[in-house]
């Protein structure tokens, strides 16, 4: 039993492991893309005074990824 071998679900890992590594060097990245996160409506609804809940409620956008996306930009702003 080679790598030519499926598994149970009947997918061969080989082939499927190619495929994938050739799609990186063509550009390609899995997963779901980003959502798009305005930082200016952001600065311009803090200065507001606005909630999480209501900034990410103008800006169409969970609380979440409002969240992570300022401790993002904290961690890129951090000297250390």
């Amino acid at each position: 039993m080679g790598p030519e071998t499926t598994n149970t679900s009947g997918h061969n890992p080989g082939v499927s492991a190619a495929r994938s590594e050739a799609a990186r060097k063509n550009g390609a990245h899995g997963g779901r893309p980003r959502v798009q996160f305005d930082w200016a409506q952001y600065s311009r609804l803090t200065l507001d005074d606005l909630s999480v809940k209501d900034v990410a409620r103008e800006l169409g956008v969970s609380r979440r990824t409002v969240k992570r996306r300022l401790t993002e930009r904290q961690r890129d702003e951090s000297p250390f």
